[in-house]
């Protein structure tokens, strides 16, 4: 999953159909990395992953969350309002360069998240838990294995919860730790679980 910013121009026009613009899309590269292409919105991606149509694995879903959140403003018609669309790519740009802070926790305490920068984060979903609706909840913020005795790390303050139903990630919702943590029962299950 790549993230491409479509030219302002094309999203101006009320006319303009931003799935067939003429951007240069990928092609493949005989199904190594890419097989096809297709841009859309995050919100549209979120939408197919919860109808089904198409499969979003924990972090992806996460990154797509936090976009939507970021590029959730209404569009005007077909069109989206140029001022709008320079907002958003701003802050999504003080986000990755850190000079924004993601959101702090609500009782004031400073965040782990604030004390690595988005260009370090890393994230390894762990299993810790299922809610009593039988979703499992997948914790963010610890990098994998490789990665164990470095500072790297991903998102304290969010988990993914999901069900897997034959082995495909569906019901997913990313939710914040201090509203999942204490709904966990179960948490010897966990153990039997394999991702």
């Amino acid at each position: 999953m790549y993230l491409y910013m479509l030219p302002i121009a094309e999203l101006e026009s009320p006319e303009a159909n931003v799935t067939e613009s003429a951007i240069a899309r990928p092609t493949s590269d005989g199904g190594q990395e890419i097989m096809s292409a297709t841009f859309a919105d995050a919100a549209d991606w979120l939408s197919r992953a919860q109808l089904g149509d198409v499969i979003l694995f924990p972090p992806q879903f996460y990154l797509l969350t936090l976009l939507s959140e970021l590029f959730r403003e209404a569009r005007t018609g077909s069109a989206v309002e140029t001022d709008i669309i320079q907002r958003q790519r701003r802050s999504l740009h003080k986000l990755l360069d850190g000079t924004q802070k993601e959101d702090a926790l609500e009782d004031g305490q400073t965040s782990v998240n604030l004390q690595i920068h988005w260009t370090e984060k890393v994230m390894s979903p762990k299993p810790v838990g299922f809610l009593a609706d039988g979703r499992l909840v997948l914790a963010l913020n610890e990098p994998g294995p490789e990665l164990k005795d470095t500072a790297r790390g991903g998102d304290y303050d969010r988990v993914v919860v999901l069900k897997f139903e034959k082995g495909i990630p569906r019901h997913l919702e990313v939710m914040k730790r201090a509203d999942a943590i204490p709904r966990i029962r179960g948490k010897q299950d966990v153990k039997a679980f394999k991702m």
